[in-house]
């Protein structure tokens, strides 16, 4: 099977959740699919579709990378690591810039929900306490930065009244705990689990741009 057709049927699938199986091929054809972070509620449709075999059942096997970032992911696009990725709707600017992808499909018509999230010990109780927090973000042109600049310069700051430190969902949450930050900007979902385990307590909820599934160029040949 052509490439191109490999990875549009890989899309094509992400929307057949609810309807009836294909017959099984004799063997899977695999698909590379890269999403920006593990752990996001947003890009979890690919894991459901994975957990319970609906893309074996149609013939493919499906090779999922997560990177610290929409940025690393379209690195890892370009160079031709994977085939296909989710991505949020900030990183199709760089299409613009000169990366050899595009966009083909929208994954959902809700809003990407994101949170900024502080130590439990803090004593910030509303966005106005966050003035001068130390807060990471998974990359200076990601979404999670331009949230929190957003958030500093409505509340009167300027982009630069919070600061952003870069780094990974992962080793963030450990910085978190040894008090190198105060806070983190991520997925809603990442959010309320951390403050369920008492980790640490969402201040801020915010709706960002929908996400959007890309591939790769060589998806034309």
């Amino acid at each position: 099977m052509p490439h191109r057709r490999r990875v549009a049927k890989a899309i094509l699938l992400l929307g057949l959740v609810a309807q009836l199986p294909l017959a099984s091929n004799a063997s899977a054809e695999v698909v590379r699919f890269g999403k920006p972070v593990a752990g996001a509620f947003t890009f979890a449709l690919l894991d459901v579709g994975v957990r319970a075999g609906i893309f074996k059942r149609h013939g493919l096997d499906i090779e999922i990378s997560a990177f610290t970032g929409g940025t690393r992911l379209v690195q890892a696009e370009t160079a031709g690591s994977i085939d296909i990725a989710f991505n949020t709707g900030p990183d199709m600017a760089m299409i613009f810039k000169g990366a050899p992808v595009r966009a083909v499909a929208l994954v959902s018509d809700s809003p990407l929900d994101l949170c900024l999230l502080v130590r439990p010990d803090l004593a910030v109780k509303a966005p106005a306490d966050l003035k001068g927090k130390r807060i990471t973000v998974s990359s200076p042109f990601a979404m999670t930065a331009w949230m929190t600049r957003e958030l500093a310069r409505q509340e009167g700051w300027g982009s630069e009244g919070i600061q952003l430190v870069a780094s990974a969902s992962g080793p963030a949450f450990a910085l978190l705990k040894t008090k190198d930050i105060d806070g983190i900007t991520t997925d809603l979902g990442s959010g309320l689990q951390a403050q369920k385990r008492g980790d640490a307590k969402v201040i801020v909820r915010s709706q960002g741009p929908m996400s959007t599934s890309s591939c790769c160029p060589r998806s034309r040949t």
